[in-house]
């Protein structure tokens, strides 16, 4: 038997969450995202280094959040 590492979860930006607290349809939305396109957007999210910039970037993650899409999915 192989052990496998389980990679922790990347916590979610203050931003994201205020947002998905802010708004039930997009965080049921979001728990229904696989874990990848979940990390997605949370890393996208998190590589702004400023709470604006980190807040523009929630904006224009929650499209394609609703679509059910990752932040790359086209």
């Amino acid at each position: 038997v192989k052990f496998v590492p389980v990679a922790e979860p990347e916590p979610l930006p203050d931003e994201l969450l205020t947002r998905l607290e802010a708004d039930p349809a997009l965080l049921e939305a979001f728990e229904r995202l696989t874990p990848g396109r979940r990390r997605s957007h949370t890393i996208y999210v998190s590589g702004a280094k400023g709470t604006e910039a980190r807040a523009r970037r929630v904006e224009k993650c929650v499209p394609k959040i609703m679509a059910g899409m990752g932040f790359l999915d086209r």
